[in-house]
């Protein structure tokens, strides 16, 4: 019984280092996406991240503004078929 117990706790404490890595990864993407909207090149922030979290940020703030154009572009398709077809 008293490896049972042992290997459940085991499996606790992965599970829960594997959680905190998987949230400490997250923060520093979102740290580069800040770091890109307020305009740091590419070259400075490398200096504090990694290739792979850049390219992550990045990609995901890419992302970000096409929904946003597309939003603003069926925001303005909705007006203009108001304002002409009343």
């Amino acid at each position: 019984m008293k490896s049972m117990c042992d290997v459940a706790e085991r499996l606790k404490n992965i599970g829960r280092q594997e959680g905190f890595q998987a949230g400490r990864s997250e923060e520093r993407i979102n740290a580069v996406k800040f770091a890109i909207s307020l305009g740091a090149s590419e070259e400075k922030i490398l200096t504090q991240y990694s290739k792979e979290e850049y390219e992550k940020a990045f990609g995901s703030y890419e992302s970000l503004i096409v929904e946003s154009r597309i939003a603003v572009l069926k925001t303005y398709s909705s007006i203009k078929a108001w304002v002409l077809y009343g």
